[in-house]
């Protein structure tokens, strides 16, 4: 419950400072924002994470397109951030070089080339069932 209030406090911020200091009406920052921008979260969620019964095989390398790559912040360095949570995100793309193979190795071969390929694979199959240990 405390959850709740805390979100509907928060949603009630949000939506005062949209419509009252931006001006922007309910249904287009619903519609326009808010729903695309939950959606590519989601969409990055699913990308970057399997059901493994081994937590290492569980993150993915994704190799995204320039695109993607921008929109969502070249999460080809997920599994890798995973390993090394305090490194700067500036020095992970030589250290991504670097470390690449080991990576995969670690993560079972979690390998994405890229959403296209996410989208082909997934766009009308279902990903496996999550495990519970």
């Amino acid at each position: 419950m405390k959850a709740w209030i805390w979100h509907l406090f928060g949603l009630g911020l949000t939506l005062g400072w949209v419509s009252g200091v931006c001006g922007i009406p309910f249904w287009e920052y619903l519609f326009l924002l808010a729903y695309p921008g939950t959606s590519f979260t989601l969409l990055r969620s699913f990308a970057e994470h399997r059901s493994h019964t081994e937590c290492e095989g569980r993150t993915a390398v994704l190799e995204a397109e320039s695109l993607f790559g921008i929109l969502y912040l070249y999460n080809n360095y997920h599994a890798l951030h995973h390993n090394t949570p305090d490194m700067a995100w500036y020095k992970l793309p030589a250290l991504f070089r670097e470390k690449r193979e080991d990576l995969l190795k670690q993560n079972h071969g979690y390998l994405i080339r890229g959403y296209r390929n996410l989208f082909r694979k997934y766009l009308f199959n279902t990903k496996k069932i999550p495990y519970f240990a």
